[in-house]
């Protein structure tokens, strides 16, 4: 074992704190002396000089100790090899009695830090930049199986480059993972509010339609319950809807299934849930025609 002569050097250097504090008592004790007699004449002038001179040898030793047994304990130190953070270790890269160093490139082990987490994500360099959040934005996770990890995280930083193969940018969130279930490794898929969009309309995809012009359209059921076409501005997909920027609003009935069934012109019987709409009224909710589908617009955020 390595620690017991960094032990007994400590201890050594205590002693000589001792020695040299029991020293420093004698030496002052004989300075005073030698001062009271100097002012009576009775000592020569040289026997005081060198009395007080020893006085303060004695207590420039009492630094010298106490600077040997900061480097013992310092020496002592390093017989321990201690973790800067808490976490889980690995198995052992090295068995009992084998020789390392300081230099050695193969670690002993390693550990990795559980509570709080790092997750890596890449970002799209277009909606980084164009995200609105003036405050980091919250993080939500999916794990690997499709279920929603309880806790979020925090966007905590993203790189200034730009991955050239893929135009995306890697930024890192910051989750506390209280419980352990987020493990070094691990895939998972996130998602991060990057604008907030106040009475957003969120359409299904399947109810726009691609116009010749390269425009985008949508059928709808007017307060006649007569089919007509929509000319519609949509921005991006979000999840399986399309975010509308114009020409829908809130309580417009979209049909979304069975396009090919009907045309503009056709009265239909609008239905919700499965049952009748009331001619004046407004549908709230997903609803169907009697050939298809009628969807409503929904309020929404837009994520990454």
């Amino acid at each position: 074992m390595i620690q017991p002569p960094y032990q007994a050097a400590l201890e050594s250097a205590k002693a000589g704190l001792a020695v040299a504090q029991a020293d420093l008592n004698s030496t002052r004790n004989k300075a005073e002396r030698y001062r009271k007699l100097a002012a009576q004449l009775v000592v020569s002038k040289q026997d005081t000089e060198d009395t007080t001179a020893a006085w303060k040898l004695a207590e420039a030793q009492i630094q010298v100790a106490k600077a040997a047994i900061q480097s013992a304990n310092i020496n002592l130190g390093y017989t321990r090899i201690t973790a800067p953070i808490s976490g889980v270790i690995s198995r052992s890269s090295v068995t009992e009695g084998a020789l390392v160093s300081a230099q050695q490139t193969t670690a002993l082990a390693t550990i990795r830090q559980l509570s709080p987490v790092y997750v890596d994500i890449k970002r799209n360099a277009l909606t980084a930049m164009k995200s609105s959040q003036q405050t980091a934005p919250e993080v939500l996770l999916t794990l690997e199986d499709g279920t929603a990890y309880p806790e979020t995280g925090v966007l905590k930083s993203s790189e200034s480059s730009v991955d050239e193969g893929t135009g995306m940018l890697n930024a890192r969130a910051l989750f506390e993972n209280k419980d352990g279930l987020l493990l070094p490794g691990m895939f998972v898929r996130a998602s991060l509010a990057t604008e907030t969009v106040r009475n957003a309309l969120l359409v299904p995809q399947q109810g726009i339609q691609r116009t010749p012009n390269g425009g985008t359209s949508a059928l709808v059921v007017n307060t006649e319950n007569k089919v007509e076409s929509r000319e519609v501005v949509v921005t991006e997909a979000i999840a399986d809807q399309w975010l509308v920027r114009s020409g829908l609003v809130a309580g417009d009935r979209v049909i979304y299934s069975g396009l090919q069934k009907v045309k503009v012109g056709d009265t239909v019987q609008p239905l919700e849930d499965g049952k009748p709409v009331d001619d004046g009224s407004k549908a709230t909710g997903s609803g169907e025609s009697d050939d298809d589908d009628a969807g409503n617009p929904a309020s929404g955020q837009k994520q990454e």
